[in-house]
């Protein structure tokens, strides 16, 4: 599932502690629940919504490396990115940015009446840029800002949303255990309290689930709006946290294949591993077309989920080898599993390291 987050400056001189945060908790994110299918950040800069995001973690380390957001702003939004809805290229990462500008938004977790919100949104004229279903709770948003609570009501989701406005306004909705902690100088908000192994994250604030709250100028008022963000039974969450992860390139690889051979869609497979790369975990989302392939050939349970030992899974994913290429291939993923320890502290480390050292390509950076 996506990660997202928000940190607020209340002094000064907390501007470059703040960085370092967001710095960590985006490669944590990114790196450990497999969130590496897009990253980004807003902030307003000078008046205006700064968008900064990729498919690359590197192309946000450089951009970091060169500017600090906090010595424009005193608040910051981001995301990590696993997708579930619509192709992986820096366009449908998020935050998302309405039409007029005015506002942004980042969100985990998935819209279950996307179809029949995008057919009302774009009655009311709304244009949308993406497939992804997050940008419904985007325009809905919209209209809920000029007056018309009424289709932000209607729509059915599950997640955490946070939408910043281009007056440095959030508003925040979650109901999956977002939380907000308070330390010296700092508050922030996170998808969970993972980061404690990294960050002295401070006191927690509670916060209600489903309900609709305002941040602003340090302060977080509950504006007693329901929001439809509660769990559903249609919604199946894998993250690193249950003790299996992503890991980077081969993960991918097995994905793709598994993808290829079952038609399956590639950003509806997952494969994670635990900590010695000794078991894995399939999950298919149920709601794919070709969902029966799948389940047929790995004789998935009805969560779309099935747990291998690695030996297990290279068999299973020999017999769909078609040439000897192929099957090379696999041999070759499997002998380097053997050897990997997958260390997250690590390798969080060495990935910042060549995050900062070098960015090959560029993002979208927008104003």
């Amino acid at each position: 599932m996506c990660r997202l987050g928000f940190i607020y400056v209340e002094r000064e001189d907390k501007k470059d502690v703040a960085k370092t945060i967001l710095t960590t908790a985006i490669a944590k994110y990114y790196l450990q629940s497999g969130n590496d299918d897009g990253v980004g950040l807003g902030f307003v800069m000078n008046g205006k919504l700064c968008i900064v995001k990729d498919t690359n973690i590197a192309t946000i380390f450089h951009y970091l490396g060169k500017v600090n957001p906090f010595d424009y702003t005193n608040l910051v939004v981001f995301h990590t990115r696993k997708a579930t809805t619509g192709r992986v290229n820096s366009e449908n990462a998020h935050p998302f940015i309405s039409e007029d500008n005015k506002i942004c938004l980042v969100h985990n977790g998935h819209v279950y009446n996307d179809e029949e919100m995008r057919g009302l949104l774009k009655r009311k004229g709304h244009r949308f840029k993406t497939q992804v279903d997050s940008e419904v709770i985007l325009h809905a948003f919209e209209e809920f800002l000029n007056g018309d609570k009424r289709v932000l009501k209607k729509v059915d989701a599950y997640g955490t949303f946070l939408v910043l406005t281009r007056d440095n306004k959030l508003y925040l909705a979650s109901g999956n255990g977002f939380k907000v902690f308070i330390r010296d100088g700092l508050i922030m908000g996170f998808s969970d309290s993972s980061l404690s192994s990294y960050i002295s994250l401070g006191k927690e604030k509670s916060i209600t689930e489903g309900n609709l709250y305002l941040f602003e100028n340090g302060l977080i008022k509950n504006l007693r709006f329901k929001v439809n963000l509660s769990y559903a039974s249609s919604c199946y969450v894998i993250d690193g946290n249950s003790g299996y992860s992503r890991i980077d390139g081969i993960s991918d690889e097995l994905e793709r294949l598994i993808s290829k051979k079952l038609g399956v869609e590639y950003h509806n497979t997952y494969v994670y591993f635990n900590d010695n790369c000794s078991k894995a975990k399939i999950w298919i989302r149920v709601d794919d077309e070709h969902f029966e392939n799948a389940k047929k050939f790995f004789n998935l349970n009805r969560n779309g989920q099935v747990f291998l030992r690695r030996k297990t899974l290279k068999k299973f994913l020999l017999r769909l080898c078609e040439n000897k290429e192929e099957i090379r291939e696999i041999n070759t993923i499997f002998e380097e599993l053997k050897h990997v320890a997958f260390d997250v502290e690590k390798y969080l480390d060495e990935y910042l390291e060549r995050g900062y050292r070098s960015s090959s390509r560029y993002g979208l950076w927008g104003y």
